[in-house]
Parts: structure tokens; C-alpha cells; sequence
């Protein structure tokens, strides 16, 4: 069912992806402009953001006819709650999305959207019930709630915020994808489909959103995708009751949360409102250092691979050597930004026109 499932959402992608780009006049609303090799505003040509149509479409009726076909998924009435509290979320984020894409939606009335696509999750008893760590487990009972909502937040924004550079978060998202189906398939069968269906569509999406891209995920596709990251990774964190229930998370998705925390810290540090967007994330400042545009993409692609990849490994590792894995895992996330705004700082980057924006 796997490859199944996978072949349908690669080709829905594709087929989706191809009518939106020459169908683009009749979508005036989620119109942009693409971005320059500095990602400066001398604009030129118009891209559509429907990544999250494309991605939420093509993943849906992937599943659905494989479904048809060939179902070897076992459902029982609690899975059956949780898919239906999944896919209301997913919904409320993607017209977030939308709305924000069209219109534009401050942070606080983002964040309200927010919790009213974990409400729907709350109510089909998606809970973090308990941490592990060291060998000891701590039982969170309704502080679970509290974890399980700021988990999704963070994680939700986090891939938003890494959205700047054409395939960027695309690429990342089918490495971390990939992670998760790898882990789950002896955990959550429903996990793992539904990561493969991700994968698949992502692939076919990213013909069109590498550089220079012809459509963009926008708020409603990086939202969307952080939000699916965030509710798999719960999921499998509740089938496991080892150190690898906290660490393995945290691996796979350390770089787009380190983004996300760095970016939070930078503005806090600066006396800016931690919330408000602006042009000074690490990879625009990388590019504006002078280092080619696909360079970049690659490097973050490169980091997502080699912390997602010891993600994997240390959940097939002893649990012993699960907390060194995790602790590396930090350590390679400090070096490559400190390196990074080394490079920065002695290129002289004027931040300059960077101040506006995601």
C-alpha cells in the first residue's frame, strides 16, 4: 500500500502543481512575486502560494483510493476519532493559510486560529501523557495538554519561519517525512501512510517549487506542514516509553525549531517584539553574505539529512547512547549556526531592506 499511495500522491502533485501554474490568472488573491536572487523588492514575475491545496488535496485522495484498493490499515474507534480530529485541524490551518496569504493576519489572530486547530485534536484525546528521560518517566496528566499545545506551535511556525528560499522547506519536509516513516512503520501504520502520501506530493510539488520556482508553499502550505510534522510526532511519542520518546522528536525536527528559537531570541535580544516578522533569518542573511542562492538550499538541506538521519539512529540504538545522540545533536545544530554567522559577520552582510517580512 506504501508504494501505492505514494505513486498517487506524486501523481496528484504533479497534476495539480501543472494546472495551477497555467491556470494562474483566475487565482488573483494567492498571487506573489518570485523572488530575486537576494530576494530584494525589485520583483518580477507573478508565483502562486497553494502549496497547502496541492499538498492537502493530493495526500487526501492519495489515501482515500488506496484505500479503495487495497486497505490493509486495522482501524478501531480510537484511530478512527483521531483521523477525523486531524484532518478538522488540518482544514482549519489551511484556510488559515489561505486567509493569511490573501489578506494577512496579525500574529495574535494567528495564534488564535492556531488553537482552534489543536481544539479538535484536544477533543479526539491527542495527548502527551508522559516524558521520558534518563531512564525515568515522568506522567504529565492534564499538563500533557499544555505540552501537547505549545509543541504544536512551535513546531507549526517553525516551518513557516524556514520558508523564505525557493524548495527550502519543501526539501526539509520530505527529509523529515521521510524520518517519520521510517520510525512508525512498526509503530502507527496510519502515521506511516500518511508520511509516505506527504512525501510523495511534496516530491511532485518541489518540480515546481525549486529554484527558480513557479509556485510557493505560502502560509497555507508551511503551516499545514508543520502542522502534520507536529501531530505525527506526538503520535509516535505515545507509542514509545524510552528516552527516544523525547529525543527522537527533537532530532528530527531540531532545525526548524533551532530556527524558530534563534529567530524568537534574536528579536527578544534586540527589544523587538519576538512575534512580528522580519527579513533576518539565517538563511536570507547567508545569501545576502554572497553565498549562491541553491548553495544555500543545500546547506539546509544537508543539516535537515544529518540531524534527521541521527534522529533514526537513535531510535534503533541502545538507550544508553540515546542521550550522547541527542546531546551531539545540539552540538552540531550550535557549530553550524555559530559558523554560519561567522561567515556573516565577516562578510560584512548589510541587513539593510531585510527588516519586513516572514
Amino acid at each position: 500500500m506504501e508504494i501505492l499511495v505514494f505513486c498517487l500522491s506524486f501523481i496528484l502533485s504533479l497534476i495539480l502543481s501543472d494546472f495551477f501554474v497555467k491556470n494562474m490568472q483566475h487565482f488573483t488573491f494567492y498571487k506573489t512575486f518570485s523572488r530575486t536572487p537576494l530576494d530584494t523588492l525589485d520583483k518580477k514575475e507573478e508565483v502562486l502560494k497553494v502549496g497547502g491545496i496541492i499538498l492537502f488535496a493530493s495526500v487526501v485522495l492519495a489515501f482515500f483510493f488506496s484505500c479503495l484498493i487495497k486497505n490493509n490499515i486495522q482501524y478501531d474507534p480510537i484511530m478512527i476519532k483521531k483521523i477525523i480530529g486531524f484532518t478538522a485541524g488540518s482544514i482549519i490551518i489551511l484556510f488559515l493559510g489561505l486567509y493569511d496569504d490573501a489578506k494577512k493576519i496579525g500574529y495574535k489572530g494567528k495564534m488564535l486560529w492556531e488553537m482552534a486547530a489543536i481544539t479538535p485534536l484536544i477533543l479526539a484525546h491527542f495527548k502527551i501523557e508522559h516524558i521520558s528521560l534518563a531512564g525515568r518517566t515522568f506522567n504529565l496528566s492534564w499538563a500533557g495538554y499544555a505540552v501537547l499545545i505549545m509543541w504544536i506551535l512551535l513546531v507549526t511556525n517553525a516551518i513557516n519561519l524556514i520558508d523564505g528560499l525557493d524548495g527550502l522547506a519543501s526539501g526539509v519536509a520530505i527529509i523529515t517525512f521521510s524520518a517519520l516513516a521510517i520510525i512508525s512503520h512498526n509503530l502507527n501504520k496510519f502515521i506511516t501512510v500518511l508520511s509516505i502520501a506527504s512525501i510523495g506530493s511534496l516530491i511532485g510539488f518541489l518540480r515546481y517549487n525549486f529554484h527558480p520556482a513557479k509556485l510557493y508553499l505560502g502560509d497555507n502550505g508551511s503551516l499545514l506542514i508543520g502542522f502534520m510534522l507536529a501531530v505525527f510526532s506526538i503520535e509516535i511519542n505515545v507509542k514509545m516509553n524510552t528516552l527516544t520518546a523525547l529525543s527522537l522528536p527533537i532530532l528530527i525536527l531540531m532545525l526548524p525549531m533551532g530556527s524558530a528559537i534563534y529567530s524568537f531570541s534574536r528579536r527578544v535580544k534586540n527589544g523587538k517584539n519576538p512575534f512580528v516578522a522580519d527579513r533576518l533569518h539565517l538563511h536570507y542573511l547567508l545569501l545576502n553574505s554572497g553565498i549562491p542562492y541553491l548553495i544555500v538550499v543545500f546547506l539546509f538541506w544537508l543539516s535537515s539529512l544529518l540531524l534527521t538521519t541521527l534522529g533514526v539512529v537513535s531510535y534503533f540504538t541502545h538507550r544508553r547512547f540515546e542521550f550522547i545522540i541527542l546531546a551531539f545533536g545540539i552540538l552540531i545544530l550550535i557549530a553550524g549556526y555559530s559558523a554560519s554567522l561567522f561567515v556573516i559577520k565577516n562578510n560584512h552582510v548589510n541587513n539593510k531592506g531585510f527588516e519586513d517580512g516572514r
